[in-house]
């Protein structure tokens, strides 16, 4: 069990060359366990009680496959971020990953770098908001604007009405490093303040 006090991100992969640089390019927004094989995936699953997020390999040779450990994981931590990665996309894969809630992407893809970071913002916004139409509609928002994480722990906090005063009597923050932090999100978004932000993320959950 790794000891940490934020939400997890597993990657389960048999190449072992591969397993690392997918965890290489998550750790940078949650800390990873990275599993080579189904039992250590479904071992892991048991014991991690905090896992906002997955990476999951569908061929994993003998026993069980990449979409018997998604489900496991589902049904142990409940619905997640999930994508799942194989060397050979096909219908049956991708029908069979959108009944799982989760997204398909091909190892060669020349942009697997990028989907893993983008993926990689959607689980750490997953870590800190059960709403999924609203942790959705915040990733969508953070990948458009390219927000820092401290953005949009800003953003995140404003949906719930939680502004200077809240970071600085929950986090010790002081109130210039929240303004700060609130210049950098009004100037990638384009809002007049912080409220016109939260705003514009509530009706993009709302709307679909």
């Amino acid at each position: 069990m790794v000891a940490v006090d934020v939400g997890l991100i597993q990657v389960v992969e048999d190449d072992a060359a591969l397993l690392r640089t997918m965890a290489r390019t998550l750790k940078a927004f949650r800390p990873c366990i990275p599993c080579s094989s189904a039992p250590a995936a479904l071992a892991a699953i048991e014991s991690e009680p905090r896992i906002c997020g997955a990476v999951i390999d569908v061929g994993l040779g003998e026993g069980p496959n990449g979409f018997d450990v998604l489900a496991a994981l589902q049904e142990k931590h409940g619905a997640l971020p999930a994508l799942v990665v194989t060397g050979d996309i096909t219908a049956e894969t991708v029908n069979r990953a959108f009944d799982l809630n989760a997204r398909c992407v091909a190892k060669d893809d020349r942009r697997l770098g990028q989907r893993l970071r983008a993926f990689g913002v959607e689980c750490m916004i997953a870590d800190f908001e059960p709403d999924v139409a609203l942790r959705e509609a915040l990733a969508r928002r953070a990948a458009r604007d390219e927000l820092t994480e401290a953005e949009i722990e800003v953003l995140h906090a404003a949906l719930y009405g939680r502004y200077a005063e809240w970071f600085e009597a929950h986090r010790g923050m002081p109130e210039s490093t929240y303004r700060a932090r609130v210049r950098g999100l009004l100037r990638k978004t384009g809002c007049p303040n912080v409220q016109e932000v939260a705003r514009e993320v509530l009706w993009d959950a709302l709307k679909r």
